[in-house]
């Protein structure tokens, strides 16, 4: 009978380390809103944020919904540096945000499509 409620307890509290392992080490990540506004090059059929733009005069501004849907890609360069997506909290920073612990992080997009920066 001892055994049996150790190794039930020793089960559980295992069970229950690795949630919290888990929890801290698997970040959730946002993509961008599809009214998010991007610099497309028509010449080479490539979408920029606006920080990886330096000069906008050869560009236009589109929604990135129109850009994909036009085919266009993102900039590789502008792609690695992780301009496109909004690196969010853990699933345990999630959970403290949620019951509000922590304050929500700021969006990168507005609701209007344009960023923050």
């Amino acid at each position: 009978m001892y055994d049996t409620k150790r190794f039930i307890f020793i089960g559980i509290s295992s069970l229950l380390l690795l949630l919290v392992i888990a929890g801290l080490a698997v970040n959730v990540s946002k993509t961008m809103p599809g009214n998010a506004l991007v610099y497309v090059n028509d010449k080479d059929k490539e979408y920029y944020a606006p920080n990886c733009v330096r000069d906008v005069q050869p560009l236009r501004l589109i929604t990135i919904r129109e850009a994909l849907s036009l085919g266009y890609v993102p900039e590789k360069n502008c792609e690695k540096s992780g301009e496109f997506l909004q690196k969010g909290r853990s699933l345990a920073g999630l959970l403290l945000e949620r019951i509000g612990i922590l304050k929500e992080v700021s969006p990168r997009w507005n609701k209007d499509g344009s960023w923050n920066y």
